[in-house]
């Protein structure tokens, strides 16, 4: 197994290209915080953003999003708005360990990982299995806001236009596949 460290942006189109590919394989994986393109945003603003490749046989089995953190310990990529990580893979099994180590880790401070990533079973602390809130779109988005109570659905109208101001026009697209996503200039 070799273990390359890179930076999001250093990404080319085959690896990208990979990425997709491997996120559209499962539908934990379709989550936005795992995508290549959340990678590359969080990279433009923090130095820290990294994506460990992790290859055998020259073929690349895996990605791990990730930033670094004091000491040589991972955190999410996007941390604290994204607080999910998980290995990007085409299923073959990864041993979380090695993995770290041979990315030059000393240990990775997870707050939620997927239930079906068996490589990361070994790693989490007796007792802290948890359930993780989920926005269910099914049925669109103002279904969604109309499902939700007054003081939340006003958190969410206040923080829109501070993100605007940020990061220009946000919109939501909803049934996009993750390698069509589009950024705001």
């Amino acid at each position: 197994m070799r273990v390359t460290v890179v930076r999001p942006g250093d990404l080319g189109p085959s690896e990208a290209g990979l990425w997709a590919m491997f996120q559209q394989s499962s539908p934990t994986t379709l989550n936005p915080f795992l995508s290549l393109t959340f990678a590359r945003v969080v990279g433009r603003y923090r130095p820290d953003a990294r994506v460990a490749m992790v290859e055998t046989d020259r073929q690349i089995e895996a990605v791990l999003p990730f930033e670094l953190a004091a000491r040589r310990m991972r955190m999410p990529i996007g941390y604290p708005m994204n607080d999910l990580q998980a290995f990007v893979s085409r299923g073959t099994p990864i041993d979380a360990r090695r993995v770290l180590r041979r990315a030059g880790l000393r240990g990775w401070r997870f707050v939620a990982a997927p239930a079906e990533q068996r490589a990361l079973i070994p790693h989490h602390y007796e007792g802290t299995l948890a359930k993780v809130p989920v926005i269910d779109l099914s049925s669109g988005y103002q279904q969604y806001l109309n499902s939700r109570k007054k003081p939340s659905i006003k958190r969410i109208a206040e923080k829109r236009p501070a993100l605007e101001r940020q990061s220009g026009p946000v919109s939501l697209i909803t049934a996009a596949p993750a390698d069509s996503w589009v950024l705001a200039e």
